[in-house]
């Protein structure tokens, strides 16, 4: 049984058109995915610690009208008493804090929000992956985020990973699925949705770029599909950064100075690339203790702009290092998870498993996907099939990302984004095998026959 979605009429092809094409199993997998969601909020409470400690605390304080600050909640503090910051994006505190402005002190409308994105990210992965590839692909992506433990634990957080991934995917659907439709259409969506999302995270500021990157690598029309992707995602920019000033001019009267998005920036550069580092967090230098948040940002950049300038090779051999190691875990859902599971279960025997199974499936998929690429590659030929799979929509997006966090720093919560994009190239592998176990029983059945 199948259920009818929008895409493309040609299975792998990209042209514009509004015609159906078939998912197998889209509304099973979404049913599935809900199931098994709704399953661990019931079973792992929300507790709040470390980044979503913190997001806890400004969505909070938002609610509350003590504006956008890290300061400790107090119900009934002074609101001049709290500091402002823009240190982290508001945009996920800010969807939190309708949900507490709304229902009280209650995290359930933070679990219905993060459910209700990851579901919809798997719909959008499905609807783009019928369109990139083929409508069995979609059913295979879609089937292995529905079951993919770093998604499903994340139900319980307070963190941005979510709802970034909801916001690019149905800004990429949205550009696709108009683009046979007219510019003052395609423009404004993309670039509202575009907008929102940089406010979740600022690195979705270049996607505009990305976007056109895809359009022109599949171009088949010539001067006319290269001009038109182009202006539509310009514009697209022009739109996206719209929505994002009014928080950059909040930010310019609330800090002093000019923030476009937010101002940790230059330390998670810092944090990559410094003496000794290793790549990942660390605890910001004593000196920027008394600094104000821009003051330090800046500071901090400065700094790891002059250590990449005294070695650029040892910068590139690090930032290579780094990208490994971005891919080498996936045990962010578990940890920042372990004060509900020790709630509810008592003890920290849950966690050592859950982090082990959890690593173990994305081991999985992470090997799935690079022989999504390699595939892509061998069918396409050897010089041809090279661009091919290198300028697949689901290998640019993955690029970006892993591009990003491996020059300004890594940890496994930094590969989420490129955990969707992922799941279509692993379904590539998991279809052919798929095929060859089902060409050889019926093979086997013809041979007894």
């Amino acid at each position: 049984m199948t259920d009818p979605t929008p895409g493309s009429d040609t299975p792998g092809s990209d042209a514009p058109t509004r015609k159906p094409v078939r998912v197998p199993w889209f509304w099973r997998i979404l049913v599935l995915a809900v199931v098994v969601r709704v399953a661990w909020a019931v079973l792992v409470p929300v507790v709040p610690v470390s980044d979503p400690g913190a997001y806890d605390t400004m969505a909070r304080n938002l609610a509350a009208g003590h504006g956008y600050s890290l300061e400790p909640f107090r119900e009934d503090a002074n609101p001049d008493d709290f500091t402002p910051t823009a240190y982290w994006a508001v945009g996920a505190p800010a969807v939190y804090a309708a949900g507490f402005a709304v229902f009280g002190d209650t995290y359930a409308p933070v679990v219905a929000v993060n459910l209700i994105a990851n579901v919809a990210t798997i719909a959008f992965v499905m609807l783009l992956a019928a369109r990139w590839l083929t409508p069995r692909h979609a059913t295979a992506a879609g089937l292995c985020l529905a079951l993919w433990p770093g998604q499903i634990g994340f139900t319980t957080l307070l963190a941005s990973e979510l709802l970034f991934a909801f916001g690019l995917l149905a800004a990429v659907y949205a550009w696709h699925r108009l683009e046979a439709g007219r510019g003052f259409v395609r423009v404004p969506v993309v670039g509202v949705l575009l907008g929102l999302t940089c406010l979740v995270r600022p690195t979705a500021l270049l996607v505009p770029v990305l976007l056109v990157i895809v359009a022109v690598a599949q171009n088949k029309e010539g001067l006319r599909g290269v001009i038109k992707p182009t202006l539509h995602a310009g514009l697209a920019a022009v739109v996206m950064i719209a929505v994002v000033l009014p928080w950059s001019f909040r930010n310019q009267r609330a800090l002093g100075e000019f923030v476009l998005v937010s101002a940790n920036s230059g330390a998670n550069f810092w944090m990559g690339n410094h003496p000794g580092t290793d790549g990942v967090y660390a605890v910001l230098p004593p000196e920027t203790a008394a600094m104000s948040e821009v003051r330090r940002d800046a500071y901090l950049k400065d700094l790891a702009l002059d250590y990449i300038k005294q070695d650029p090779a040892a910068f590139v051999q690090r930032t290579l290092i780094k990208a490994v190691k971005l891919h080498d875990r996936e045990t962010i859902g578990v940890v920042w998870n372990a004060g509900g599971l020790e709630q509810r279960f008592g003890g920290d025997g849950f966690v050592g498993p859950l982090k082990l199974a959890s690593t173990a499936y994305w081991w999985v998929m992470l090997g799935s996907g690079l022989g999504g690429m390699l595939l892509l590659w061998v069918r396409g030929g050897t010089v041809r099939g090279f661009f091919v799979m290198l300028f697949h929509p689901a290998v640019v997006y993955w690029g970006y990302f892993l591009t990003v966090h491996a020059i300004v720093v890594v940890q496994d919560r930094y590969h989420w984004p490129s955990v969707p994009f992922i799941a279509m190239l692993a379904a590539l592998p998991i279809v052919a095998v798929c095929d060859l176990v089902r060409t050889r029983k019926a093979q086997a059945m013809g041979g007894a026959a």
